[in-house]
């Protein structure tokens, strides 16, 4: 509910949360980011919880980013700033925040482990769609991706693998 009270401005100063007396300077990526909608559904909205509302959305102090690159390099410059990058873009240069699903859940940092056993509350699958079974150099793509060598590169470039 913090998550969601910080990017809709309801909450605006750290102090609020236990912080400094200091304003929140909340990013977001832009409308078009697959991660954009669904921090907006799973946390601004709060999907699948009782406090579900699907007439929140992101406050108006909210600023919006073009890239994921963007909203770290600002937290990182920034002490005020927060942001959801994905975990293939956290850096020694952030500090990813623990979070809790319920008020009563413990609180859970993001990793490759807590995404693979589901602890962490706001981590999604990442899909591929194809029309039909795929075939052809599609089907050797999807192949090579499913591999233990292509599960090593999504490793290697700080996403997490399927197993």
């Amino acid at each position: 509910a913090q998550l969601s009270a910080i990017f809709t401005n309801e909450i605006t100063n750290w102090k609020e949360v236990g912080g400094d007396d200091a304003p929140i300077v909340a990013l977001s990526r832009d409308t078009n980011s697959g991660t954009h909608v669904f921090f907006k559904e799973h946390v601004v909205q709060m999907a699948g919880l009782d406090t579900e509302n699907k007439e929140l959305e992101y406050g108006q102090k909210v600023l919006f980013l073009p890239s994921t690159e963007g909203g770290v390099t600002e937290v990182a410059n920034n002490p005020n700033a927060i942001f959801y990058p994905g975990l293939g873009y956290v850096t020694d240069k952030v500090k990813p925040l623990a979070i809790k699903k319920t008020a009563d859940d413990p609180a859970v940092l993001p990793s490759v482990e807590t995404a693979l056993d589901g602890t962490y509350p706001i981590a999604r699958p990442l899909l591929y769609y194809t029309n039909g079974e795929p075939s052809g150099v599609i089907k050797a793509f999807v192949d090579y991706c499913l591999s233990s060598e292509g599960q090593a590169k999504v490793t290697k470039v700080g996403y997490v693998p399927l197993q």
